[in-house]
């Protein structure tokens, strides 16, 4: 699963969880949100090691390079933006919904928008300042 399609879902879920009000499901989801900023866990690269379980295994010598674990991969983009993404939804949603009651919507169209282009604004951002 990509990235891309990853924010796809993420906004999809999140439309039906603003719109039937279901509170501990959008809890639940930014808890995974922010859980994937502050670790190393990623629903994608999850799913696509799944994916590669059931797959019937490479022929000797036809392996594909593992991803790199260097010093330059620590806190990138993707995992800042959930961190970003996490705590507004936090915020705006059970702190501040009378004031901020538009943004949780704004941020659901910007991820299924993100998602179904694969251009995200955030993301460009975010590697301008300085995350990989």
């Amino acid at each position: 699963m990509s990235h891309s399609i990853y924010r796809f879902f993420v906004g999809i879920l999140l439309l039906i969880f603003l719109y039937f009000e279901l509170d501990a499901l959008m809890a639940g989801l930014i808890a995974v949100l922010l859980l994937e900023a502050l670790t190393p866990l990623r629903i994608p690269q999850l799913a696509a090691r799944l994916s590669g379980f059931f797959r019937a295994p490479e022929p000797a010598g036809m392996t594909s390079p593992g991803p790199h674990h260097g010093p330059g991969m620590g806190f990138n983009s993707e995992r800042m933006m959930s961190l970003l993404l996490g705590l507004m939804l936090w915020v705006s949603y059970f702190w501040l919904n009378d004031v901020l009651w538009f943004l949780p919507w704004f941020l659901v169209i910007a991820l299924i928008g993100s998602g179904a282009s694969g251009f995200c604004p955030m993301l460009i951002a975010l590697r301008r300042l300085g995350f990989k």
